[in-house]
């Protein structure tokens, strides 16, 4: 049985995180083998609640294990229901035993510090896209402005603002989860939780509170460039919807430098690909626009996406010829 000192004990004096320590490796690996009992298996699912990093431990676990066809670990402590016991000796079991093996393994390479940062470099928007999923799934297959967030937003028909209502009828679902995902994060303590607030107050119309999150979110900590390149793209979107709802064109401008700033550290992603060819059409740099849009429509996946730049193109093309 795990005794008292395998919790999470107070952070030591001087570190920067705050709050209680990680759970070692040995106690992440009996609690996702089910071998904890009540009062430490709650006392780690209240740490994992909280802390970003073991959550992603305990998920990336639970998903490998399904991949490769493992029953999920129990999750569920001592005193869950029994599943039916495999055939020792099966191929199953054999596999079963082999991943349980290296939890420990892979539960030390995850928590140590070093290695937390390597593996949310290599999973730079998987926070993210968690926090910003009930958004994404209330917008669906439609546009609220012209600029493109981070998340996995849908390409879609690009509503007007002062006929959302008539032409979505069901707008007001975008409203309630916008307004949900505000009053979940309340303060916003991580990279995710900062993009993820920012999107719903550009849904409800409030660009100039999402700039404010979005420039403290990009000048603070991040958790590796990755992070760096997803704020910069989000907040030049943020710029780009102000300069059409009160802002000026210095707007314009700020979102020109953010998306390049964004480019520099990943120029291969697509929103702020995007967001640059609007932000050089809306300053009047119609030859970079032009080059903008080609970079969009040469790296564009979605085909939603990769049309809507074509179009743009084209009509930016036609206007400068007949200037």
């Amino acid at each position: 049985m795990t005794n008292e000192r395998s919790l999470p004990q107070a952070r030591p004096e001087g570190n920067p995180a705050g709050g209680p320590v990680c759970p070692g490796p040995q106690m992440l690996a009996e609690y996702l083998d089910g071998k904890l009992d009540a009062t430490h298996r709650g006392r780690i699912e209240d740490h994992i609640s909280r802390c970003e990093d073991c959550y992603f431990v305990v998920k990336e676990t639970a998903v490998t294990l399904a991949e490769i066809g493992v029953d999920e670990p129990s999750l569920g402590g001592s005193d869950a229901p029994e599943r039916g016991a495999l055939p020792v000796g099966s191929p199953r079991h054999r596999r079963l035993l082999a991943i349980r093996s290296v939890l420990p393994m892979a539960a030390t390479l995850v928590v140590a510090a070093g290695s937390i940062a390597l593996w949310r470099q290599a999973h730079p928007t998987a926070a993210y896209a968690d926090a910003a999923k009930p958004l994404v799934e209330a917008v669906g297959p439609r546009r609220l402005f012209e600029p493109r967030l981070s998340g996995g937003f849908r390409f879609g028909p690009l509503l007007e603002p002062r006929r959302a209502l008539d032409q979505s009828p069901d707008i007001w679902a975008i409203v309630e989860a916008s307004e949900r995902v505000k009053k979940t994060i309340g303060v916003p303590r991580s990279t995710s939780e900062r993009g993820a607030l920012a999107a719903a107050q550009l849904l409800l119309g409030e660009a100039d509170e999402a700039v404010v999150v979005l420039q403290a979110a990009e000048a603070g900590p991040h958790d590796g460039q990755a992070d760096q390149a997803l704020l910069r793209s989000d907040l030049a979107a943020a710029y780009l919807v102000r300069a059409t709802r009160g802002g000026t064109s210095a707007d314009n401008l700020m979102a020109l430098n953010m998306s390049r700033q964004a480019l520099e550290i990943d120029p291969a992603r697509a929103e702020a690909l995007y967001n640059l060819a609007i932000a050089l059409e809306r300053v009047g740099r119609g030859a970079e626009a032009l080059e903008a849009w080609d970079r969009a429509i040469a790296s564009e996946r979605d085909p939603g996406w990769r049309e809507e730049a074509r179009r743009r193109r084209s009509d930016l093309s036609r206007e400068i010829s007949n200037r």
